[in-house]
């Protein structure tokens, strides 16, 4: 018998540690529920149309066509940043035409020069915050602007006919942001690990702006002005 009530004794101390800990485990998630919470209100939600090329056009015909326009916007990105940013091969790319390495290079260098702009910063500086690549949640750039307190994210698309990103393409970046507030680094790909420190320092900055750009090269942000 007083092996019995001992052993009812010892279960009961296991039962009442096993509450406590699951007690301690809910209030964790929940603190953890109102950081994430709270970091997203950094999230500054506004949408801005911003011109990023301003070309000069010397022509009998004053008003150029589109595909006109989008030749000079190819030429001055070739020109200023294809050095800097190389063909990725990859196994999965493997199957890709020179059209398609050609356009995903001029993404990249349309990324790269949309960070020029509006962060006042060198050529090669915005090469070397690409992020684009298998497993980039979305993101193919990311800076942080010490200077002015903010952690750019860009997600751009070189489409000659002018369409941004898609609802799904832009639900991707957001959710990619919001993978980084919760520090989920694992998910991303090499670009990311190599600037975790960066990513950390931003998000633990007082005041920080979490800043997004979706730049491409039509006029109209469409339907995607719903998901920003």
């Amino acid at each position: 018998m007083a092996a019995q009530k001992q052993i009812r004794a010892l279960e009961a101390t296991r039962n009442q540690r096993r509450k406590s800990l699951f007690d301690a485990q809910d209030q964790v998630d929940k603190q953890r529920e109102e950081l994430i919470a709270n970091i997203e209100g950094k999230l500054v939600q506004n949408v801005m149309l911003a011109s990023l090329f301003a070309i000069q056009w010397v022509s009998d015909n004053p008003m150029p066509t589109n595909p006109e326009k989008v030749a000079q916007i190819d030429i001055a990105l070739r020109a200023r940043f294809f050095a800097h940013v190389p063909q990725i091969t990859r196994q999965d790319r493997a199957g890709w035409n020179d059209d398609q390495h050609d356009t995903d290079r001029l993404s990249r260098s349309l990324a790269a020069y949309a960070l020029v702009g509006m962060c006042e910063i060198e050529d090669m500086v915005a090469a070397g915050a690409i992020t684009d690549g298998t497993n980039d949640g979305g993101i193919d750039a990311l800076y942080f602007d010490r200077g002015g307190n903010r952690l750019l994210f860009v997600q751009s698309k070189f489409k000659r006919n002018g369409a941004a990103a898609s609802q799904e393409e832009t639900l991707k970046t957001i959710n990619g942001i919001k993978a980084l507030q919760e520090r989920r680094f694992d998910s991303f790909n090499q670009a990311f690990q190599d600037r975790i420190d960066e990513i950390e320092e931003a998000l633990d900055t007082p005041g920080v702006r979490m800043e997004v750009a979706l730049v491409f090269l039509g006029e109209h942000i469409g339907r995607t002005r719903a998901l920003i």
